[in-house]
C-alpha cells in the first residue's frame, strides 16, 4: 500500500510506496517496495582519439532511458525461485528479470529481493 499526501488543491501526490494494482505479478512473491535508477539512457558510447582522449559522445534520446529496477517483498510458501517467470509488467513496461536474491527472514516473514530491467523499445 502506498503511503500519499493530499495539499491544498487536492492533488494527491505519491511518496513511497505503489498500490497492489500497480505491483507487478510475479509468482509467489508479493511486492512491496521498488528502488529504480531510470535517469540512465540506455546507449552512453564515447570515441577517443590516439591519445585516448574523448572526441565524441552517442548518448540515446531522453525518451529511450532504461529503467533498473529493485523489488523487494514478501514471498509465499509456494516461492521457487528456479520457477519464477523471467518476465513481467509493470506500470505498462516490460521488464526482464536478471537476479534473484537469496530469501531472508524478516521478522515473522520471509523477504526477497528481484533486480530486473527495462528497455524502451522492448515490448515482449
Amino acid at each position: 500500500m502506498a503511503l500519499t499526501q493530499t495539499d491544498l488543491h487536492g492533488n494527491t501526490t505519491l511518496l513511497f510506496g505503489f498500490t497492489a494494482s500497480d505491483a507487478p505479478s510475479i509468482s509467489g512473491f508479493l511486492a512491496r517496495t521498488v528502488s529504480t535508477n531510470d535517469a540512465e539512457p540506455e546507449v552512453f558510447v564515447t570515441a577517443t582519439n590516439g591519445e585516448g582522449h574523448v572526441e565524441a559522445v552517442a548518448v540515446s534520446k531522453s525518451a529511450n532511458k532504461m529503467i533498473n529496477a529493485t523489488f523487494t517483498g514478501y514471498i509465499t510458501t509456494s516461492f521457487n525461485p528456479l520457477s519464477v517467470s523471467s518476465t513481467f509488467s509493470f506500470l505498462g513496461r516490460f521488464f526482464m528479470i536478471k537476479k534473484i536474491g537469496s530469501p531472508r527472514p524478516k521478522g515473522e516473514f520471509v523477504e526477497c529481493s528481484i533486480e530486473a530491467q527495462s528497455f524502451p523499445l522492448v515490448t515482449s
